[in-house]
């Protein structure tokens, strides 16, 4: 499976809700859909230099890696999604998600 980078952008719900319970309600959501993926805690970071979280899925053998990022700035949400198959994430998507920016 080759590397992948995806990115996409959700107007935030009309409920206020946290980002850490937008992240919660992705994986009770992600785990509904593929059952067959382990999912972890969402664990906080930075995504363009603003507060986020990633949720690191594995595959069913545990070789295939999907981490999605969000973050949310205004009345978006941010979803920041990669794939990989390697033991680490590879250097070209490490540079790719240190130079995403939100411009607006």
């Amino acid at each position: 499976m080759p590397e992948f980078v995806s990115l996409a952008t959700r107007n935030l719900p009309a409920q206020n809700m946290s980002l850490l319970e937008l992240a919660n309600s992705l994986v009770n959501f992600e785990r509904t859909q593929n059952p067959e993926y382990r999912y972890v805690a969402p664990t906080q970071t930075t995504l363009a230099s603003e507060p986020a979280f990633k949720i690191p899925q594995v595959g069913i053998e545990g070789q295939v890696k999907f981490i999605e990022g969000l973050s949310m700035k205004g009345d978006k949400l941010y979803l920041l999604g990669y794939g990989y198959s390697s033991d680490h994430l590879p250097q070209a998507i490490q540079k790719m998600i240190a130079s995403f920016k939100i411009i607006k």
